[in-house]
């Protein structure tokens, strides 16, 4: 009688969905590790607001300067607050929403009001703040 050692197809196929899920699953796992890494903030390097740009600010409208990495808010007596770019949760980059006039984080959903105050989401602090200067001929300095 002959020895049969082949494996059988139903065995064959078990083992090599076992091995399937398994790769998959250290993919997946991989993937979650590398989400919940913070990310790097950035620092320095920040460039200028031109002061015609300043000038165009709308009061209480927040505006996006991806030049100088920053958000601008124009108060209503006239001073201007700036916020880094990068959520103080995971370091995403946020986006202003109008209609519910919030900031938002796509990342973990932390929202933020215009000033920055957290108000809702998994960050326990606010936005960071950079200190603003402003030059002689209009145009604002952020610093970190």
């Amino acid at each position: 009688m002959p020895c049969d050692d082949r494996m059988k197809r139903r065995s064959f196929l078990a083992w090599a969905g076992g091995g399937l899920t398994a790769l998959a699953a250290g993919a997946m796992g991989k993937g979650l590790a590398w989400a919940h890494q913070p990310m790097p903030f950035k620092k320095g390097n920040r460039k200028d607001v031109p002061a015609a740009k300043v000038q165009g600010l709308a009061p209480g409208v927040p505006t996006n300067f991806p030049e100088a990495r920053a958000w601008l808010v124009l108060e209503k007596d006239g001073s201007i607050i700036a916020f880094d770019e990068q959520c103080t949760h995971k370091g995403c980059q946020f986006a202003w929403n109008a209609s519910q006039k919030e900031f938002q984080c796509p990342c973990h959903q932390s929202r933020f009001d215009a000033t920055g105050k957290v108000l809702g989401g998994p960050t326990p602090k606010p936005l960071t703040r950079l200190k603003v200067e402003k030059a002689q001929d209009g145009a604002l300095k952020l610093l970190d």
